[in-house]
């Protein structure tokens, strides 16, 4: 048995009367309730008894008219038997020194204990969370010791998405859109990121272009900490075009990446089956999907390697599962990977090449991107380690 006392303006506290059970479906609360209809100011009200299956009691709330909402009730009663769980609470923090680098969010959870990583992550791209005065809403943010972190619950949400750098569109035609995709960015919006993603930046971009554009049609999408080329539809046609190709496996897709360890040339073939937070690698024949990657060398150092990936396939964390399964995560890597001796700001992944029929001209096109600045300075830092080191 439990019960709650709660005020419902404009009356005084009224008791929200007994509930024996653990969940209650609104609409047996809406056919079965019974009993008075307003509240006189200052008095009670309940209904009840709701049906002959759930003898229960309740109390409906006040709209401030004297009227009672029915399709309050369900609210009202989750709050009875279920206790609220903990969110993000307005703070100001200075990261101590000892502290090792690691992203915005694990840091927030530090912080305060008891979050979990949807709350946290919520807070981060909902934008209220600062980091050394400045506004953060990548959730994979490096925070360092000494960074000084400032939450504040009530700040308002981001009206716009951020904003793209200018040189983002590579190729623009009235059927496709090809662009380099930032690190930090995720392709499309999810439960956790309604907003601030790609896909939503890009269609403000076009449409501030030519207002009254359609909205741009996600075919293919990149990890959120991966760099590089992305192609995206701009009709039905088109989408479904592309989706034929990425289907029958003829677009050129290659990544390059900076792995631990002494990578050697090889093909990689398997089925990734789905776990809970990480993506692995079965033998069952009727399980998963099937996922292939060709690795080569590109250039090897001290205690990394840096290599080339040609999907066959398009499988989540594809390239990410198999290296770290062959010994050899990826640096930056921190779900799949480990610290190691080389340190870096993000997952070092990067789409460098892309290639596709176009769907209506039917040309090939191919698109190559340079390594980011970020990745650059890691491959700086490996090349001047001594190989017997």
């Amino acid at each position: 048995m439990s019960s709650l006392v709660g005020k419902i303006a404009p009356c005084r506290p009224v008791v929200v009367a007994q509930c024996e059970v653990k969940w209650l479906k609104i609409r047996d609360l809406l056919s079965a309730a019974t009993g008075p209809a307003c509240c006189e100011r200052g008095g009670r009200a309940q209904i009840g008894p709701l049906g002959l299956r759930h003898r229960k009691w309740a109390t409906k709330r006040c709209q401030g008219t004297g009227l009672f909402g029915p399709c309050q009730i369900g609210s009202a009663l989750h709050r009875m038997v279920d206790p609220p769980k903990p969110v993000v609470a307005s703070g100001d923090y200075v990261v101590d020194d000892d502290h090792q680098p690691c992203s915005l969010d694990r840091t927030l959870r530090g912080l305060q204990p008891g979050l979990s990583w949807s709350v946290v992550r919520r807070a981060i791209t909902s934008g209220k969370v600062w980091v050394n005065g400045k506004l953060r809403t990548s959730p994979t943010h490096e925070v360092r010791a000494g960074d000084r972190i400032k939450v504040r619950v009530n700040a308002p949400n981001p009206q716009r998405p951020p904003r793209l750098p200018d040189n983002v569109i590579v190729h623009i035609d009235s059927q496709v859109l090809v662009v380099r995709k930032p690190p930090g960015w995720l392709t499309e919006p999810n439960d956790d990121h309604p907003y601030g993603t790609l896909v939503q930046a890009l269609n403000a971009m076009v449409r501030k272009r030519r207002p009254g554009t359609p909205p741009l049609w996600v075919v293919q999408r990149l990890d959120q900490e991966t760099t590089g080329l992305v192609v995206l539809a701009r009709t039905n046609e088109a989408r479904d075009h592309l989706k034929e190709q990425f289907t029958l496996r003829t677009v050129t897709r290659s990544y390059l990446a900076i792995a631990h360890g002494q990578v050697e040339d090889r093909s990689f073939r398997s089925r990734l089956g789905d776990g809970a937070k990480r993506h692995r690698s079965t033998n069952q024949a009727n399980a998963g999907k099937e996922a292939v990657t060709h690795v080569s060398v590109v250039e090897p150092f001290a205690n990394a390697t840096l290599v080339a990936c040609r999907l066959e396939t398009g499988r989540t964390h594809q390239i990410r599962v198999h290296l770290s399964e062959a010994g050899h995560p990826l640096v930056g890597d921190r779900r799949y990977g480990y610290a190691g001796t080389i340190r870096a700001p993000r997952l070092m992944l990067h789409a460098a090449e892309l290639g596709f029929v176009h769907p209506v001209s039917e040309q090939p096109l191919h698109y190559e991107e340079e390594l980011p600045q970020d990745m650059n300075k890691i491959l700086s830092y490996c090349r001047s380690r001594p190989k017997d080191s």
